[in-house]
């Protein structure tokens, strides 16, 4: 990453965390960041101040008339709905990742559309350290995982925002982790 890049990003990582909308990801990275650099807690500091006037709650507003009934009537016409597709697990088997941890493609490997990746932790079970730079998108589907000091909890989802690696990856009770993968990156 160029400095301007770097710059850029980091600025809004800070405003995501002040606005408290960073994902748990960068939520660890901000805290990372905050205690290896004082020019970061700076220009979070700024933000709170920038930010601390803003009213977040606001004046409530009717929404306009006859709104709710078109939401209604939108919702309730499932016939408009496409089917769903559902597509079978491909026949294969949990095959072993790193001690601890095995994994189980979703699709075939060469998918144009990158892969699909279920993970099974163990207990105590450590993610080795590597760049996480291809995991685009993670679901957390049972249990809990420890993401450079923040807890995922089932149902948590986590998101590439940065080429960095978020921190120790560990799971203290075993975890059940759904990943996506970019193409080029599998």
């Amino acid at each position: 990453m160029h400095d301007p890049d770097l710059r850029e990003y980091e600025a809004l990582l800070a405003a995501r965390y002040v606005l408290g909308v960073a994902t748990v990801v960068e939520v660890a990275q901000v805290h990372a960041r905050m205690e290896s650099s004082a020019d970061f807690v700076e220009r979070v500091a700024g933000f709170c101040e920038l930010f601390s006037d803003v009213e977040l709650s606001g004046e409530t507003l009717a929404p306009p008339p006859g709104l709710w009934s078109r939401i209604e009537a939108a919702v309730n016409d499932l016939d408009r709905l496409p089917a769903p597709r559902t597509a079978p697990l491909p026949t294969g088997h949990w095959e072993p990742f790193v001690p601890g941890i095995e994994r189980r493609h979703l699709q075939a490997q060469e998918s144009p559309g990158g892969q699909r990746i279920l993970y099974r932790v163990s207990p105590g079970a450590l993610f080795p350290e590597r760049d996480y730079i291809a995991a685009r998108e993670c679901l957390l589907l049972d249990g809990e995982l420890e993401v450079g000091g923040v807890i995922m909890r089932t149902g948590d989802r986590a998101e590439r925002t940065t080429l960095q690696r978020p921190g120790e990856i560990v799971s203290r009770t075993g975890a059940l982790l759904y990943v996506c993968v970019d193409p080029l990156h599998g």
